[in-house]
């Protein structure tokens, strides 16, 4: 989205413009534009290419492990192993395209619910801040928006003008994420390319 020019204060490195990415924690596959309920649990910062990419870590309240888990520090008691594997991917992800491994900044920590939650509302304030005013040209509905039909969403929409959170969505159709082991080797063979530290 381009780089901010204002530095983050818990980084001291400009943000990437688009600040706040979700992380969910082993959930179901979603689609484009689905909307789910979460758990807010915690936040850590990615530095991409110089710039701040704040993850919010959260889980799915349809995902039974919601009911013991509550905050950051109770994932890995829950799931041993699948935080730093998180933070693993998002520090090697970009190395097959030929780009440097990003930092996890903060000495990688990850911060708890209170500090995600004060971050999600400094930037929701600060989105509102640059919002024009509402007007009478603003879209009310789904279908003043013109969805395409060939889109995954546009079909759904104009296929069944319903509740879109009950229709059933081919698994297949939608992109997968592979994570990998804080272990696995950097220069191991991908298809098709060899991965370089």
């Amino acid at each position: 989205m381009g780089r901010s020019q204002l530095k983050d204060s818990n980084t001291s490195i400009p943000g990437d413009g688009d600040p706040l990415d979700v992380c969910e924690l082993a959930g179901d596959i979603g689609f484009t534009g689905q909307v789910k309920a979460v758990k807010v649990l915690g936040a850590f910062a990615v530095i991409d290419e110089g710039e701040t990419d704040w993850k919010i870590v959260v889980i799915d309240m349809e995902n039974p492990a919601a009911e013991q888990i509550n905050d950051i520090s109770q994932v890995e008691r829950q799931m041993p192993g699948y935080l730093g594997t998180m933070k693993e991917w998002f520090r090697v992800y970009k190395v097959p395209d030929g780009k440097k491994k990003n930092d996890i900044a903060l000495n990688g920590e990850i911060k708890g619910r209170e500090f995600a939650l004060n971050l999600i509302e400094h930037y929701h304030r600060s989105w509102k801040s640059i919002q024009p005013e509402p007007s009478v040209h603003t879209k009310a509905s789904m279908d003043d928006i013109g969805l395409r039909e060939n889109t995954l969403a546009g079909q759904l929409y104009h296929e069944q003008k319903e509740d879109l959170h009950h229709i059933h969505i081919d698994k297949g159709l939608v992109e997968r994420y592979y994570f990998l082991s804080p272990d696995w080797p950097l220069n191991a063979s991908c298809p098709g390319r060899i991965m370089e530290a």
